[in-house]
């Protein structure tokens, strides 16, 4: 790369940190919400190191993982848990929005199929806040 990175150049990197294997289930959300990000068009105000990051803790909160934004990602990449809470929340409803606005997007659709239905748990920002507070002190 010439030195732009992209949302899914970070995301690769986190996934590397994270230790996700390829197929896996964080893997695959991971995957399918980065696609549903580019039909999002998020607004230019959130770094695509922040998107990237918002998707690992929404993917890893959607498959409860038990540590969902785990410290040596905070370390590494600068970003508490509550620097992701705007982008996040921006990315879900975006996401919602576009789901709503075309819902023929088959080819997403198609890949996906065996995790759309994850799309209805996406819950606000503040309950996965919690879910990570409560998991850090148990």
């Amino acid at each position: 790369k010439l030195g732009f990175q992209t949302v899914d150049d970070f995301l690769l990197q986190y996934m590397k940190m994270l230790k996700t294997q390829r197929g896996s289930r964080d893997y695959d959300v991971m995957v399918y919400l980065a696609e549903l990000s580019l039909q999002a068009s998020i607004p230019g105000s959130f770094s695509h190191s922040q998107i990237a990051a918002s998707i690992c803790v929404l993917a890893r909160y959607m498959n409860r993982s038990n540590d969902i934004w785990p410290d040596h990602l905070q370390h590494a990449t600068e970003f508490a848990i509550s620097d992701l809470a705007e982008c996040s929340t921006v990315l879900c409803r975006r996401i919602a929005q576009v789901r709503h606005a075309h819902p023929d997007l088959t080819m997403i659709d198609r890949k996906h199929r065996a995790l759309e239905h994850l799309l209805h748990r996406i819950p606000s920002f503040d309950v996965i806040v919690a879910f990570h507070e409560q998991s850090q002190h148990a």
